[in-house]
């Protein structure tokens, strides 16, 4: 009997030459390679100067992390792709780039929240800034940042596996909930509306 763990998906052909295999290839490596450098420079320089041990920096620095998660979830895996000019992937592996490629998005949005709840302390209440972004409030709003993306996107996400696919096509060139649920004939009508309410919560 056929589970959604066994079925290879097939997602939507990058239409590259033969001639332009190796040259997308070397790009899109050197690409991520940047993008890994940079972020571990800047997690880096963050942990090693004390200087930059504050609220506004600690939370920024979340962001390096962030990026290297979403980053790592699709340049890989498109770089598999090119190189063996083969757009299958098994169900378990674009499950898994779904959830993380949903945390990176997720997890921008309530950084970068976090990040201005930060500066409007620190504009609006200058005499009680320290008091209020103190080490344990800090702690606590960095918990509970991570805490609310991941039980959102998993819920999200497990709210798919309910349903078995009768599809085998991703239309789009990575994987996400939109793509995941386009493949179940299902009525998916509670995943539409806990998405509806993630992009509000969020």
């Amino acid at each position: 009997m056929y589970t959604n763990s066994t079925y290879m998906l097939s997602m939507e052909s990058l239409a590259i030459a033969p001639s332009g295999v190796y040259p997308a290839f070397h790009f899109g490596t050197l690409t991520y390679c940047f993008i890994v450098f940079c972020n571990v420079t800047v997690l880096s320089t963050i942990a090693l100067d004390r200087k930059l041990h504050k609220p506004m920096f600690i939370l920024l620095f979340n962001m390096p992390i962030n990026d290297l998660i979403g980053a790592t979830a699709f340049i890989p895996q498109l770089l598999v792709s090119i190189l063996a000019q083969n757009r299958s992937i098994s169900y378990p592996a674009c499950y898994l780039q779904a959830l993380l490629v949903h945390l990176y998005g997720a997890g921008s949005l309530t950084i970068l929240t976090s990040m201005a709840y930060d500066r409007y302390i620190a504009i609006c209440c200058p005499l009680r800034y320290n008091s209020i972004m103190s080490s344990s409030n800090l702690m606590k709003i960095i918990i509970f940042m991570w805490l609310l993306v991941i039980t959102l996107i998993v819920v999200l996400l497990a709210l798919v596996t309910r349903f078995k696919i009768c599809r085998t096509t991703i239309v789009d060139i990575y994987c996400n909930n939109p793509s995941l649920v386009r493949l179940i004939c299902d009525d998916t009508r509670i995943n539409n509306y806990y998405g509806l309410l993630i992009t509000a919560v969020l």
